[in-house]
């Protein structure tokens, strides 16, 4: 298959199982996977403060408001996709998502969310590329 060999990187949906709800006992990692389009690349962001050993603070789900959308939102990978002449953040309904919550506008707190918006910005940068041949 000639096509698989034009991207360096490919994602399935994030491992996304069933619905996970924090009251649900455990605790998840804030942490966000963003794809670079410009260098077809993924890039990780995650918690500051906590851990999952034993006596530690759990990570607070806050952190996904509070640390990871202003990373993601101020990254060299955000510049360079909203200066990219292909417009990867127009109509791009998870970057868009993150500067909701970024904004206030809609909560961050879930994980979940943060899956999706991987992959809706994840898909609509390759159905970008798709669109401008750049598979051949």
């Amino acid at each position: 298959m000639k096509n698989r060999e034009a991207f360096k990187s490919f994602s399935d949906y994030v491992a996304i199982k069933k619905d996970y709800l924090f009251s649900d006992g455990g605790v998840p990692s804030p942490g966000f996977v963003f794809y670079d389009a410009t260098i077809n690349n993924f890039f990780g962001f995650r918690y500051q403060y906590g851990g999952h050993k034993k006596n530690e603070t759990k990570p607070d789900p806050e952190e996904f408001e509070t640390r990871i959308v202003p990373a993601v939102i101020s990254s060299k990978s955000a510049k360079n996709m909203m200066n990219h002449s292909l417009g990867y953040l127009k109509n791009n309904w998870g970057w868009e998502t993150l500067n909701k919550i970024h904004l206030g506008e809609e909560s961050g707190k879930n994980a979940r969310k943060f899956k999706r918006i991987t992959m809706e910005h994840y898909l609509h940068c390759i159905r970008l590329k798709i669109d401008d041949n750049q598979l051949n």
